[in-house]
């Protein structure tokens, strides 16, 4: 189960090979530490680039911050479990590093317009 890079929400000038590689990587990279506690130094060594060069270039790319996507990561990631797994709310955010769950809860339903409760089997 994962969320899909092709949905990762680029800007129409960013569509050349370069840059989806680039994304491609980072959302990888970002992928493989949801349940961890957000750090931009795996990132910046994953593509070996410097914090200063990761944030301008992921920001031009996709008008997000790192952190704006890696909780919107988070987030696609948590509603996909809830879908398709019988498990609880607070598993699900858990289980996608969110610490607190009537943070979790909040955001979700910014994010979505739907309670998580709501979209578990």
């Amino acid at each position: 189960m994962s969320v899909h890079p092709e949905t990762i929400p680029l800007k129409s000038d960013s569509q050349n090979k370069e840059c989806v590689d680039f994304i491609h990587q980072m959302h990888d990279i970002m992928e493989s530490h949801l349940e961890d506690d957000f750090d931009i130094r795996w990132v910046c060594q994953g593509v070996a680039m410097s914090r200063t060069q990761v944030y301008r270039r992921f920001k031009t790319l996709t008008d997000l911050t790192v952190a704006q996507y890696f909780r919107w990561l988070r987030l696609r990631k948590a509603k996909e479990l809830l879908a398709s797994l019988d498990i609880k709310v607070s598993e699900a955010a858990y289980m996608t590093g969110f610490k607190n769950l009537s943070h979790f809860s909040r955001v979700f339903t910014a994010e979505f317009g739907i309670n998580p409760s709501q979209i578990s089997k």
